[in-house]
C-alpha cells in the first residue's frame, strides 16, 4: 500500500542480511587460517552481492514511482 514503507523495509531486512553476511564471511576467514585469497574470494562475492541489492533497489524505486506517476 506504501511503497515508501515497503522500500524502507527492504532497506532495513537487506542491512540486517549484510551483518549477518560479514560476520559469516570473517568466520570462513577464520576457519581456513586467515588465508587471504580465501578473504578476498569472499570479499568479491560479498561485493557482488551488494551490488545487485543496490541494482534491485533501485529498480524496484524506479517501477513504484512509475506505477504511481501513472495513475
Amino acid at each position: 500500500r506504501c511503497p515508501s514503507l515497503r522500500l524502507s523495509g527492504e532497506i532495513v531486512t537487506g542491512i540486517l542480511q549484510v551483518i549477518g553476511g560479514v560476520i559469516m564471511l570473517f568466520r570462513v576467514y577464520l576457519f581456513y587460517n586467515k588465508d587471504r585469497r580465501v578473504l578476498s574470494l569472499l570479499v568479491a562475492v560479498a561485493v557482488i552481492c551488494v551490488g545487485i541489492w543496490c541494482w534491485t533497489l533501485l529498480l524496484h524505486s524506479s517501477s513504484t514511482s512509475q506505477q504511481f506517476s501513472a495513475a
